[in-house]
């Protein structure tokens, strides 16, 4: 790990239909986000001592009656490990529409509605806070 980056440790869940997916797509969107950050990383440090942040996050996912729309609603947290600083609650939510014939979710309306969520709450809240704050 880069002396000048900070460790930042993932954990997704997700619970709803096709919950696998939306683990994989969020675990993959967290890990863009903390990369492109330029100052996070998700190579573990040869410290184990190190303080580090944690993003966990979960999903729940609940279609509607008709079938016809599909919702997330993400929370989740920053936490700082091994520091004595505070963390960052995360949360969002979003409805996208159900693709799937038969009125069910299909893999890609799942892993859509996860990618958007996990961007979003890492942008305007999860990397601007890890960004800012000194770990300690």
């Amino acid at each position: 790990m880069p002396a000048d980056k900070v460790y930042v440790k993932i954990k997704t869940e997700a619970k709803g239909p096709l919950a696998d997916k939306a683990v994989a797509a969020m675990t993959k969107a967290i890990e863009a986000e903390i990369k492109a950050s330029g100052v996070l990383t998700t190579d573990k440090p040869s410290d184990a001592k190190a303080p580090y942040w944690s993003v966990e996050c979960m999903l729940v996912l609940s279609a509607d009656s008709d079938g016809k729309t599909l919702s997330g609603k993400l929370t989740g947290a920053v936490l700082a490990t091994n520091a004595t600083i505070s963390g960052a609650t995360l949360s969002g939510s979003a409805p996208t529409e159900i693709t799937g014939r038969d009125g069910k979710p299909v893999p890609d309306d799942v892993q859509a509605l996860a990618t958007a969520l996990a961007r979003d709450v890492m942008k305007k809240r999860a990397v601007p806070h890890m960004k800012s704050t000194k770990l300690q």
